[in-house]
């Protein structure tokens, strides 16, 4: 094959002699042929080396000599897809494909623009198409369960990461099934798959996160929070270590509200204060009672308990004074989202966004009041809060507890989830609605009250559809006195864990070492919604847990006319929500204040059939006609909350403005 003399000009069109240029090789090479394979081999070696524009010279020249080379195209679709030139991208692999219908590689780098580019269900055909040409491919497999994982089809993706680990078994493998088999509810091949990835890497703390999950999700609690903590020891520079140890600790009480606000205010030192020379005080450029612009970021804007929280306040809003902007931290939509996207003046995916580059597209966006709807749970955008991208940040609704951060100025609350001693647990200033900071959307869901099922039963069942995180080691052993002290009473279990017999196993063990026949225990799965509240027609009552009660199942379970038994707890916010909802509908005598009360009362009422049955009728309409679901009224108080926050921020900006 000929070679182009080394002084001469390069054929690439670069304008530079060869042996500057196509020539100069790699590694002491003279140089590659030149040939169409020649130039792209040469493209590749320049690629590797980080000189994209002589790379891309390279592609074009061997694509000038053979338009069909496919591998020519697939090459230049990688450089232009690192370049986030995704149109041109897409072009190259599609052209590739043309003349290579079978080329494995090009379907599976297509795949990853559209993915990148949100186009999902395309990305997985493209996925798809790889895996059925190169079925044994640990990238392909991988790929497309990493797609189908982001897209909580978990059970889709099991399958293919299964694959990927057994033909390399690594643990970047068992980390990824082992996501997603807690995600199913299947925690014990969960841990069993982290446990086997850290005897390889026992450094890794997004393993050991994972595995801590698995085990607060099994109500293993302290386990959780001690796994955690080592984590935290090896990654301090990792937020999320951080997140995981405040969310887990809710669920214990180990931990009280002192070493939460020291953790979270711990957290914003460390990922916080590099920022802070940053921020700029400004006052918003909406005025306070003129027309404000708002800005919600959330993963949640779905079928979650935050957005069944938010449909209704959301249609109820003023949009002629209010602007929403929705930053939906988020991989897919749902039909919830679809119903209140109409609510918003713009909807951006910002799921792939740094988060610098979300910081840059808020204040870009001109937000007067930004709101964070996820704090430290899943989906966490509080790194773009730490740069105080709006002149006002609030949290609310995703994460009843103190973010940490100085930069978020205030919390929503009312008068019963933060009381005034509590204050001082809280870095944002507490600005309480007047009456609940919830307001309940009411399932589009044709599903009657039914009568009491103990009054056809013969005994009392007890329910709990809670995350089996809340049921702790204290929640275990006072609910089977409960069991024990009411004869033939049974309680009804009901989450996704539940679908799995290792997880059941480990519920009829916990409670029967409290000594309850496991025959007393009913257990139910995952189900669609209109299943999953049906499945309240087989409660009599509700136990919730402690410290962290329900307040997304309490609401369900009163539509259903099922009422709940809460322990106050003075846990943080979080620990008010039981006592927050039963006090809305008027039922304070369904609020204990100790433990001691709380079997007390959840005995006595098992004996109360009469008193059950006739509260049972009327409970959706009380919940109906409570400030719980008073939709319009509540859009009004957060209003003037919005305003009120924009307004004391601007009287704060002013006395510093005199001070200077």
């Amino acid at each position: 094959m000929s070679k182009i003399g080394r002084n001469k000009p390069c054929p690439c069109g670069s304008g530079k002699k060869n042996k500057h240029c196509c020539g100069e090789g790699t590694g002491g090479a003279l140089g590659f042929p030149a040939t169409a394979e020649g130039y792209n081999q040469q493209g590749n070696a320049f690629a590797d080396q980080g000189r994209i524009a002589d790379a891309i010279r390279c592609y074009e020249k061997a694509l000038e000599i053979n338009p069909a080379f496919a591998g020519a195209w697939n090459n230049l679709g990688i450089v232009m897809k690192d370049q986030r030139n995704f149109d041109r991208a897409i072009f190259c692999y599609q052209q590739a494909l043309f003349f290579a219908p079978a080329f494995a590689g090009a379907h599976n780098n297509l795949g990853n623009v559209l993915k990148e580019l949100g186009q999902y269900a395309e990305a997985i055909a493209s996925y798809r198409q790889a895996q059925a040409l190169v079925p044994d491919s640990v990238q392909i497999n991988t790929n497309l369960g990493n797609i189908l994982s982001d897209l909580d089809r978990h059970y889709e993706a099991i399958p293919f990461f299964r694959r990927a680990l057994a033909i390399t078994p690594d643990s970047s493998s068992l980390y990824k099934l082992a996501y997603s088999l807690r995600a199913t509810g299947s925690n014990d091949e969960a841990i069993s798959c982290c446990q086997k990835a850290l005897a390889v890497t026992p450094d890794n703390a997004a393993l050991l996160i994972n595995m801590a999950s698995a085990c607060n999700s099994q109500g293993r609690v302290d386990e959780a929070i001690d796994t955690c903590q080592r984590a935290l020891t090896i990654a301090p520079d990792y937020a999320s270590t951080y997140s995981a140890l405040l969310m887990t600790q809710q669920y214990s009480f180990l931990t009280n509200c002192d070493e939460s606000f020291i953790l979270a205010r711990q957290f914003a030192e460390k990922f916080e204060t590099p920022f802070q020379k940053t921020w700029k005080a400004c006052k918003a450029e909406g005025q306070p009672d003129g027309k404000l612009r708002i800005g919600l970021v959330s993963a949640d804007l779905r079928s979650h308990p935050v957005g069944y929280f938010l449909e209704a306040v959301l249609h109820q809003m003023d949009q002629s004074s209010f602007d929403l902007i929705a930053y939906a931290n988020q991989s897919v939509d749902d039909d919830l989202s679809e119903r209140i996207k109409p609510c918003f003046e713009t909807w951006i995916n910002v799921a792939n966004m740094s988060d610098e580059q979300l910081a840059v597209q808020i204040r870009k966006d001109r937000i007067d009041l930004l709101l964070d709807l996820s704090g430290h749970s899943n989906g966490s955008r509080l790194l773009t809060f730490a740069r105080k991208p709006a002149p006002v940040q609030a949290t609310w609704l995703g994460y009843a507890n103190s973010t940490g951060l100085e930069a978020m100025d205030f919390i929503i609350a009312d008068p019963i989830t933060i009381p005034p001693d509590d204050e001082r647990f809280y870095s944002e200033k507490v600005w309480r609605l007047p009456e609940t900071y919830v307001c309940f959307t009411p399932p589009a869901l044709n599903l009657p009250v039914t009568g009491l099922p103990a009054l056809t039963n013969g005994c009392i069942t007890f329910g709990c559809f809670n995350y089996p995180a809340k049921l702790n080691d204290m929640v275990v052993a006072c609910w089977s006195d409960i069991l024990l002290e009411v004869p033939d009473s049974v309680l009804l279990l009901k989450y996704k864990n539940f679908d799995h017999e290792a997880e059941r196993k480990l519920f009829r063990q916990r409670f029967f070492s409290y000594g309850v026949d496991p025959d007393r225990l009913r257990f139910f799965g995952a189900s669609p919604r209109e299943e999953y509240l049906a499945a309240y027609q087989k409660v009599d009552f509700c136990l919730d847990p402690f410290p962290f009660p329900g307040l997304t199942t309490t609401c369900e379970a009163l539509w259903m006319g099922v009422p709940t038994l809460t322990l106050r707890m003075s846990r943080g916010m979080y620990g008010h929500n039981g006592e927050l909802v039963m006090k809305s509908i008027g039922l304070d005598d369904w609020v204990a204040n100790s433990v001691k009360e709380y079997k007390e009362r959840a005995v006595a009422l098992s004996f109360d059939l009469e008193r059950l049955a006739a509260l049972r009728s009327g409970l959706r309409q009380t919940l109906l006609d409570s400030p719980l679901c008073a939709a319009e009224r509540f859009a009004r108080n957060l209003e003037e909350a919005f305003r009120g926050m924009v307004r004391m921020a601007d009287v704060h900006i002013h006395q510093q403005e005199i001070l200077r």
